[in-house]
């Protein structure tokens, strides 16, 4: 242990024989824990369903009609799974995607492609 820190053991012993014990580290009165600054230039990874729809659009996955079967294959690539419900309320607010067909058979295709 370090000088300004005390580890303690304790047991006690109850009226009816039971026996507690544990241990526990203080530290002298004033001092507080600093934490540890973690200092990071990149941001991180998103795990949103918007933006990996985004990312797949931008890797050129919509070039093609995608059916909501072959999005959930395409996410379960990237190592992301979302359900259908959430995937669904995603695709109509992507401003590069258009759907097409009729209700339960749409597909959705690229309106532009990516351009950095």
């Amino acid at each position: 242990m370090e000088n300004d820190k005390m580890k303690i053991h304790i047991q006690i012993t109850s009226d009816d024989g039971i026996t507690y014990y544990g241990e526990a580290v203080l530290q002298k009165h004033g001092e507080k824990k600093k934490r540890p600054v973690v200092e990071s230039s990149a941001k991180p990874p998103s795990h949103k369903c918007p933006d990996i729809i985004a990312i797949l659009w931008q890797k050129g996955h919509f070039k093609q009609a995608l059916s909501i079967a072959d999005i959930k294959k395409a996410l379960d690539a990237t190592g992301h799974s979302f359900t259908t419900q959430n995937i669904l309320m995603v695709l109509p607010r992507a401003k590069f995607l258009t759907r097409y067909g009729g209700r339960g058979s749409f597909t959705w295709k690229q309106k532009y492609p990516f351009h950095n």
